[in-house]
């Protein structure tokens, strides 16, 4: 029995990769996917398209209805499943608990799944999906309660009734509020599950919100299911050098070679490219196997160009060449002092805390003022006891950052959630950048306790 899994999308290019892949990955292999985009602005389509789709379908004016219609008209299955774009499957048996599940009744129209949130949704979108998605499977005979974010129904229950074309929401439900009626049934089967970003329901009381949540989380069945989100989204994950000019030596390596090392560590990065004007710099990071997109020439080169510039530079080139990285780590040689294990904590934060970027920095309690006009205007709380401020966060931008590739591409280094790594070494807030950094970095190397400062 074939399946038609139809996908709605608007600028998902932060989920598409992992939803896609996570289709193609299902142990039920007898399905095609079409894909109907509403004016995606981001790469959402060329992302898309590294997969091998049935049919790409273009709508303007989106409402649902009339985009889940124009895609089914597309397609050849017997059995229709639509699947939002933001969400993803939790097994590669998702699919066929679907199916399994709409043929187990012989008056079932439609099934629907099990909704999770990520350990980052929102409080309110956590409380909804724990509270109505069940671990209990049900047949629904008059209750309408439908959900097209992870559904499947009968293409020939659709010819019967298709999607409301004039709603802007619900249309799930006004469909089964009209299928119901001629003899047939709704079924939920919890054991089809997706995590699901987003939640089905709104509220202005957040205290009391926050109060359900975490009575709900303390509850086993649901904690177990709160999994880390590594394991379910495998992301292409790229990082970044920019190196110009020349390579200084520090101790038996060079310091890009410092750098050059620690990606090789990382359990996470997929692949790293040295963004440099040095031919000398070049052909050392291909011993490390380490790629060189390109030589950086003319503006590309100089000293003024902002890294943020020469990131969307490097980023803009692979896309050329149909690679489309999810997260971009830029990581910068000046500073080469990075404990063990930094790198990939710096991505976990962002991908399991929900980030838009995640940025090395410490706290500071000390007090501050900011040049402004000829003026010193204090921007720390003052003189009281450290213990009572609210500290201020340093940002060590050249040790670590990672971000999400759509923020390089608008030419901004970081989103507007950001999420700070704590450093709490002095040594990897070193940055070398002129002879007495470096000679401050060298004097460290000679002291015994080094190594266990990094470890």
């Amino acid at each position: 029995m074939k399946a038609s899994i139809i996908i709605r999308t608007k600028n998902e290019e932060r989920w598409i990769t992992s939803c896609l892949r996570s289709i193609y990955n299902q142990s039920y292999q007898n399905f095609e996917v079409i894909l109907v985009d509403n004016e995606s602005e981001d790469k959402t389509i060329q992302k898309a398209k590294l997969f091998p789709l049935q049919a790409i379908v273009f709508v303007q004016s989106y409402k649902p209805g009339n985009a889940l219609n124009r895609g089914i008209e597309k397609s050849t299955g017997e059995v229709i499943v639509c699947l939002s774009a933001h969400c993803i499957p939790t097994s590669n048996q998702w699919l066929k608990f679907l199916i399994d599940a709409l043929c187990s009744q012989k008056k079932a129209a439609g099934v629907y799944g099990r909704q999770e949130p990520f350990p980052y949704s929102p409080d309110e979108d956590k409380r909804d999906l724990m509270t109505v998605f069940g671990l209990d499977p049900k047949i629904q005979y008059k209750d309408s309660f439908f959900h097209n974010a992870n559904s499947a129904i009968w293409k020939k229950c659709w010819r019967e009734i298709p999607f409301d074309e004039s709603t802007t929401n619900i249309e799930d439900r006004l469909w089964a509020e009209k299928i119901l009626p001629k003899g047939h049934c709704i079924l939920y089967e919890p054991k089809a599950s997706v995590y699901h970003y987003h939640g089905i329901h709104q509220t202005n009381n957040r205290r009391r919100l926050k109060n359900v949540v975490r009575i709900l989380e303390k509850i086993p069945q649901y904690r177990n299911h709160l999994q880390d989100v590594q394991k379910i989204k495998r992301y292409h994950i790229t990082a970044m050098v920019p190196i110009l000019g020349e390579d200084l030596k520090l101790g038996d390596k060079t310091l890009s070679e410092w750098t050059f090392l620690q990606v090789q560590k990382s359990n996470l990065i997929s692949d790293t490219y040295v963004l440099t004007d040095n031919e000398e710099i070049a052909q050392k990071a291909e011993k490390y196997k380490i790629r060189i997109p390109y030589l950086r020439r003319g503006e590309s080169a100089s000293k003024n160009q902002d890294i943020t510039d020469v990131l969307k530079e490097g980023l803009l080139f692979l896309e050329q060449k149909n690679i489309y990285p999810e997260i971009i780590v830029y990581l910068s040689p000046t500073a080469p002092f990075r404990k063990k294990g930094f790198i990939d904590h710096l991505i976990s934060k962002l991908i399991n805390d929900g980030f838009d970027s995640v940025m090395a920095g410490f706290p500071e309690c000390r007090v501050m003022w900011r040049a402004q006009e000829g003026h010193l205007i204090q921007i720390s709380e003052g003189f009281k006891p450290t213990q009572f401020k609210k500290p201020i966060y340093i940002g060590l931008s050249s040790l670590g950052t990672a971000t999400y590739a759509s923020f390089i591409r608008k030419g901004e280094r970081i989103g507007t959630s950001l999420g700070i790594l704590p450093v709490d070494s002095l040594l990897s807030r070193l940055e070398i950048r002129d002879s007495i950094t470096l000679k401050i970095a060298k004097d460290y190397l000679k002291n015994d306790f080094f190594e266990k400062e990094l470890a």
